[in-house]
């Protein structure tokens, strides 16, 4: 037999006497026709499962049995009432979530609509995906923790539409975040947008998180616990395509990307974020960590660090003093336009072997107020900076590249056009560190203090220069030659650098170079050089030393 009735209401008034195990009820829509709820369902005489108000129907006589759901591919939240007509339908979302932790279905669905929710929607299923082409509108009604939330699932996966918080933020008491997940194995969010959340995904204690092409904007904040796009403490991430646009609200927002705790191991590349008031990228490990943290690929810009802060752009800190050695760090590809503070900031020891490389950075928005250094890092040991373009250091204090109390570092191919700070880099309390390819328009490009057993290399033209005068400028050269067709005493070479090797040749034998205080020759004597005649100095300290 079948039947055919307008609504659930309409099929619980249904007299069971008259159903035989096996007949079917058609019915038109969960409350009105065609809502998205209709469905086929058969009567299954002395069935004991609970109504669920999507899947299941109980007669209102009493009747032992129950009308069950006939569908094929994923549970749908319209089954259950919700309606995606701008309507309220925290109370249907919900029986849709509980339906698949009773039943263990692993797949619900969000069809095209906008949906008012005005509390946590609470994923209690071991294993479950969210496919939602819709808009969860989190509404006035709503100050709660979450959006949407898991403590208990090993696996959850949330794809597609969009989450807005349109709850006042002046009335807000809750965190408001609006993806959860803790404890998870597996946390997964994809093609999502969000919009109006003080954190808008936040991946607590997972093993594993991934996370690609997430829209984030009015990212809010009103005091230092708000303001995140990403935060996560999971143990491993991956993710791609991370925007965020928070230029309308620049008084809000902290972290476009915080990886923080007991997270180890991440694999991220295209990250965008405009408009942030303090870190868009900031990495915050516990001491015990051991792993890696690849960035690639960023453009920020518009970014105000916090006021008096030495934080950067990109912040490498610690969670738990001292920061952990085991974690390195690989910035590779980072362009800064717009931004006051640091570029790039790493405070506080630890990230051995890390990399900063391909940084870009103008536009600097300061009054000069507040640190303006291009890349800080203290105490940290065998580092490499390479490929970086600061367009200027407006400030009297100002570095291109600062390192302190750290060793071993390798740093190259610096440049800055305009320059009103100190040395484009500048080594304080460092061992053991190489510097090389240093571009900038002031005469001091590199200073060393305290710098044990570090070396400026710097480019050295190979072929042969020709120098005249009694101190000629040798600066970056190797090969030299007189053609002085009168004698000439020669009694230093200027702006050579420690380690600097020198070959001088007298083309027609009129030259003699001096034994003084400035240049130190074999035997402490002045040296009549013959007709092509080459000697080789070596610069050592403040002196020029004849080696052959």
């Amino acid at each position: 037999m079948i039947i055919e009735v307008e609504n659930f209401s309409a099929a619980e008034m249904i007299d069971g006497s008259t159903l035989s195990n096996g007949d079917i009820v058609l019915v038109n829509g969960h409350t009105n026709r065609m809502d998205g709820g209709e469905g086929s369902f058969q009567w299954v005489a002395g069935n004991t499962d609970v109504e669920d108000s999507g899947t299941v129907i109980k007669l209102n006589d009493g009747t032992s049995g129950s009308l069950k759901r006939e569908y094929s591919g994923k549970l749908s939240v319209a089954f259950f009432g919700a309606s995606g007509d701008g309507s309220e339908c925290t109370s249907a979302i919900q029986a849709a979530l509980d339906c698949c932790s009773n039943q263990s279905i692993s797949s619900l669905f969000i069809p095209a609509g906008d949906y008012i929710v005005n509390t946590t929607l609470t994923v209690t299923s071991d294993r479950l995906a969210i496919q939602n082409e819709g808009t969860l509108i989190f509404d006035d009604g709503f100050d709660a923790n979450y959006g949407v939330n898991t403590a208990v699932s090993s696996y959850f996966s949330f794809s597609g539409g969009k989450l807005v918080d349109n709850a006042d933020l002046n009335s807000r008491n809750a965190l408001h975040r609006a993806l959860r997940a803790e404890g998870c194995d597996f946390f997964v969010v994809e093609n999502v947008s969000l919009d109006g959340w003080y954190t808008n995904i936040h991946a607590n204690l997972c093993e594993t998180f991934v996370f690609n092409n997430i829209q984030m904007s009015r990212t809010l904040g009103v005091d230092a616990q708000y303001g995140y796009g990403i935060n996560s403490s999971a143990k491993r991430n991956f993710g791609s395509q991370l925007y965020w646009d928070n230029s309308s609200h620049a008084s809000h927002g902290r972290h476009m990307l915080y990886l923080n705790g007991t997270a180890s191991f991440a694999s991220i590349i295209g990250l965008y974020g405009k408009g942030c008031v303090r870190n868009p990228v900031n990495i915050s490990l516990d001491t015990a960590n051991e792993g890696s943290i690849s960035l690639r690929d960023l453009f920020v810009e518009d970014v105000l660090t916090d006021p008096g802060s030495t934080t950067g752009v990109v912040n490498i800190s610690s969670g738990n003093n001292p920061p952990p050695d085991g974690v390195e760090v690989l910035i590779d590809g980072l362009c800064v336009d717009g931004y006051d503070g640091r570029v790039v900031s790493m405070p506080s020891g630890g990230y051995k072997h890390s990399k900063l490389l391909n940084i870009t950075a103008k536009n600097h928005l300061g009054d000069g107020t507040r640190p303006f250094d291009g890349i800080q890092a203290e105490g940290v040991d065998s580092v490499t900076i390479r490929n970086v373009f600061i367009d200027k250091l407006a400030s009297s204090s100002s570095k291109g590249v600062e390192l302190e109390e750290g060793s071993k570092a390798l740093v190259e191919r610096i440049i800055v056009p305009f320059n009103q700070g100190q040395s484009v880099v500048r080594l304080d309390d460092q061992e053991d560190s190489v510097v090389r390819d240093i571009t900038s328009g002031i005469t001091e490009k590199v200073s060393f203090n305290d710098a044990d057993t570090c070396l400026y290399e710097r480019p050295i033209k190979e072929g042969f220069v020709q120098l005249s005068g009694s101190s000629p400028d040798v600066e970056n050269l190797k090969k030299v030659f007189f053609s002085e067709g009168s004698s000439l005493l020669v009694q230093n070479f200027l702006n050579g650098f420690d380690g600097q090797e020198l070959y001088v040749t007298s083309m027609q034998g009129n030259v003699t170079i001096e034994d003084n205080s400035d240049i130190y020759t074999i035997g402490h004597i002045n040296i009549a050089m013959s007709s092509n005649q080459t000697i080789l100095l070596v610069k050592r300290g403040s002196r020029w030393i004849q080696v052959s």
